[in-house]
């Protein structure tokens, strides 16, 4: 399962700490920009630049590969911090970037306190109420953004109930899991449609369909089952069904399969093997 985690919030919150330990304990890597303290107070204009075109490139490399990332401040840092502070940003490609990281099943994690009067930050131009003014644009941005959120205050600054709070939803999905033992059931004698994405994680263009997959899994919710079989882990499952090459989506209903299709295919004509399968 890919995991595309972006921290971000008001300083002072411990993110960077979070961050790391999730890091950790998910194995997956963890990236902050080392530069940014040096851009923020000499060239607030580069942030704007690396948004118009790192972030599409980025993108489009995490839709390629399935990549999993921890990501320490990104896009939801310039929405926020150029209203703080009165300047020019392109209001247009955070909404395209948002979109894109939305599509890709993103998720943001935005810690808080309750009260920052002893929150010192790094840069002088941040007092306590510049760190109110930026803690209620968090909250203003967590309304305005497609991707799914966990804000939670870190006043006690219990790691452990962070953690807790923390992996349940990062690892939340719409995506099932099927294998030898729950098949029949979750899928033969399911109500209603079940796609199913046969695959293997060696297999690049499976992992390249992953983020599309949870999007159709995510818009089908309730009309479709989307799952995920594991020819690798479940290779009684690939030979009763002849899986020859992968990846393989196989649409099934009433116990039968009625479709399928060998090679990644793009999201609109998956769709439109759903939609048939609900009409039918």
């Amino acid at each position: 399962m890919q995991m595309v985690i972006v921290f971000d919030g008001p300083d002072g919150c411990g993110k960077t700490t979070i961050a790391k330990e999730l890091a950790h304990r998910l194995e997956i890597p963890y990236f902050k920009n080392v530069r940014q303290k040096m851009f923020f107070e000499r060239d607030p204009g580069y942030f704007v630049r690396a948004m118009k075109y790192g972030d599409p490139y980025f993108g489009d490399y995490l839709k390629q590969t399935g990549a999993s990332v921890i990501l320490d401040r990104a896009y939801p840092s310039e929405w926020v911090y150029s209203q703080a502070f009165g300047r020019q940003t392109d209001e247009r490609m955070l909404r395209l970037v948002d979109e894109m990281y939305a599509d890709i099943g993103l998720k943001i994690v935005s810690p808080f306190r309750s009260d920052y009067s002893k929150v010192v930050d790094q840069f002088a131009a941040i007092d306590r109420q510049k760190l109110e003014a930026i803690h209620e644009l968090y909250s203003q941005f967590c309304s305005w953004t497609r991707c799914d959120v966990l804000r939670f205050c870190v006043d006690d600054e219990d790691i452990e109930k962070q953690m807790n709070l923390i992996i349940p939803f990062v690892r939340s999905s719409s995506m099932l899991e099927f294998n030898e033992s729950n098949f029949n059931k979750d899928v033969l004698e399911s109500d209603v449609p079940v796609l199913v994405d046969f695959w293997a994680s060696w297999c690049a263009p499976c992992r390249a369909m992953t983020p599309i997959i949870e999007k159709i899994a995510k818009d089908f919710e309730g009309r479709v089952k989307v799952g995920k079989v594991n020819i690798d882990e479940n290779q009684a499952l690939a030979e009763r069904f002849s899986i020859m090459s992968i990846p393989t989506l196989m649409v099934f209903k009433d116990g039968n399969p009625i479709s399928s299709n060998i090679g990644m295919l793009p999201e609109h004509k998956i769709k439109d093997m759903l939609d048939w399968a609900v009409a039918v």
